[in-house]
Parts: structure tokens; sequence; C-alpha cells
């Protein structure tokens, strides 16, 4: 997705950035609320702003499914995993696993 002349972001970079992760893996960690929350962001971006690669990767990267035939069937399925909730194990963003103490 070409945001300047000469200034390029990937479709998952983008969602990183709209998610307020600091990093791009903190994607795979969001919690249910973040991926609904995520999810109706991307809405609002048209399946034609990037190209079917990029929505496949966005799939597979945070759903961990498989690729799709168009890039529109791709967002429309990101989507849905996405407002689905949690996936990829649901380990807190920007934290270890939970080891199991309690406050």
């Amino acid at each position: 997705m070409k945001l300047e002349e000469n200034f390029e972001f990937s479709l998952l970079e983008m969602l990183s950035v709209i998610a307020h992760c600091g990093y791009l893996s903190d994607l795979r960690y969001l919690q249910g609320w973040e991926r609904a929350q995520l999810a109706r962001r991307v809405e609002k971006i048209p399946y034609e702003a990037a190209p079917l690669s990029e929505w496949n990767a966005a799939l597979r990267y945070l759903s961990e499914e498989a690729p799709q035939p168009t890039a529109k069937a791709a967002r429309e399925h990101l989507l849905l995993c996405l407002a689905c909730g949690e996936k990829n194990g649901g380990q807190p963003r920007g934290g270890a696993a939970d080891s199991g103490a309690t406050l």
C-alpha cells in the first residue's frame, strides 16, 4: 500500500500501526477485544488497497489460515478470523506467557 512517493508499507505493517503495536510481531498476540477492534478498522480498507499476496500474508500471520484465491476472499476471511477473538495462543502482548503467579 503506497502512502507517499518512495515510501511503501506492507499491509501487515499498516495493520501493526493501526493496532498501535510497537513491533510487527505484537500483532500475533492481540487479545480478543483488540482483534475485534482491528477487524472494525480492516472493514474500512477496500480489498483493492493491497494485492492478494499481502492479504494472504496477513491472513496467514494473524490467523494461521490457508491462503484464499482472491484478495476479496482473503480480506473477508481475515475479517471473520479477527472478529472471532483470540488466535495464536492468546499470549499477552509485550509479555511472556503467564507464569501462573497470582497477585
